[in-house]
Parts: structure tokens; sequence; C-alpha cells
């Protein structure tokens, strides 16, 4: 069973795509999904998109700790890839672990 959190990062990020694709449409642009197009860049981007200095960005992939691709001697990052990597270190807020403890107090008084 797939953890609800999950499921609604996932419906709050395809929400906000929505949104970026309305505004993109709004200022005149043309809307590509983000599925479709995937942003692609090197270290420099890379330092940009997470706010980490360039020999971090360099030591992180080494290390293989931050999704990346290398071509050659290029290393590339794809800029969805590098916002999931960041979302997924975020920590729980006291609320969701409040609705975790009384969920599991509830169950417990069924059983």
């Amino acid at each position: 069973m797939e953890n609800p959190f999950d499921i609604l990062n996932k419906r709050i990020d395809r929400l906000e795509s929505m949104l970026a694709c309305i505004e993109k449409k709004l200022s005149g642009f043309s809307c590509e999904s983000s599925k479709e197009k995937d942003d692609l860049g090197d270290v420099t981007f890379a330092s940009k998109i997470t706010g980490l200095a360039i020999p971090t960005i360099y030591s992180k992939s080494s290390k293989g700790e931050i999704p990346c691709m290398k071509q050659g001697k290029k290393l590339y990052f794809s800029k969805n890839d590098l916002l999931s990597w960041i979302k997924k270190g975020s920590k729980k807020m006291i609320s969701d672990y409040k609705d975790e403890v009384e969920s599991l107090i509830r169950s417990n008084k069924r059983a």
C-alpha cells in the first residue's frame, strides 16, 4: 500500500505543474508537460536548483548522493530528479506525527 503522504505529494506536484502551465499560457508562452520536457543542465544548473555550492555538487555526485547522469566527462542533472531528491529529504512536521499517533491509537482501540 502506498504511503498517503506520497500520494498527496504527487497530487500537489501535479497541481503545481498545472498552475505553472496556466501561468505560461497567460504570459503567451506554450505549455509542455514536464513529463515530455525535462530540463537538463550542468553543475551550475544543479547548483542554482539545489542552492548547493559547485564543489558540493561534484562531491555528492562522485559519492552517488545526488541524482546525475554522466556522458563522457560531463555531468548532467535533471531538474525533475533534483526536485524529487530535495523533496525526499523533507522532514515531517509535528502535526504529521500527531496524526500518525492518533491513527495508531484509534487502530489499537479497535483491536
